[in-house]
């Protein structure tokens, strides 16, 4: 592998300039669905629960790379089930509704749930998603902002 020029398969490629990082939206507001909604343990305390959601993107949409990100596209969500330890942390249950009242629909509190639904009743349902860009050690990724009702797009 040390002969540059050696390319036994003669795919005439340079390999140096193959870009394989994720995708990454540019921020702003998409239309999403969610493809999988379910309640799975955290990973670092099992004893407690999170909402996982994963969204797919219904729409054509720009990536930070400069290129088109495809519809289908996929974003997670991970709400927690119980409020924090930390006495700083917000309540726990503002997420979550923010989550419903755009899933549903829902602008009238009055019209929301008593209970929180079954997470299979939020699969297929259309919402908005304000996403952001975060930067850690392991590049830039994209982050549920907030949650919007389609008529907010």
């Amino acid at each position: 592998m040390s002969d540059e020029t050696y390319d036994p398969l003669g795919l005439n490629i340079n390999l140096k300039e193959v870009d394989t990082s994720r995708p990454v939206l540019v921020e702003g507001k998409f239309l999403f669905s969610v493809k999988e909604c379910s309640v799975v343990p955290k990973k670092d305390d099992p004893s407690k629960r999170n909402l996982m959601v994963v969204f797919a993107l219904d729409q054509e949409a720009d990536s930070v790379q400069g290129d088109k990100i495809n519809p289908g596209f996929q974003v997670r969500r991970y709400l927690p089930l119980q409020q924090s330890d930390n006495p700083n942390a917000q309540d726990f249950t503002k997420d979550l509704v923010r989550f419903l009242d755009a899933a549903f629909d829902i602008d009238d509190p009055q019209d929301r749930p008593t209970a929180f639904p079954d997470p299979a009743e939020f699969v297929g349902r259309q919402l908005g998603l304000a996403i952001r860009i975060q930067e850690d050690d392991t590049g830039k990724q994209n982050d549920v902002r907030a949650f919007l009702r389609t008529n907010e797009l």
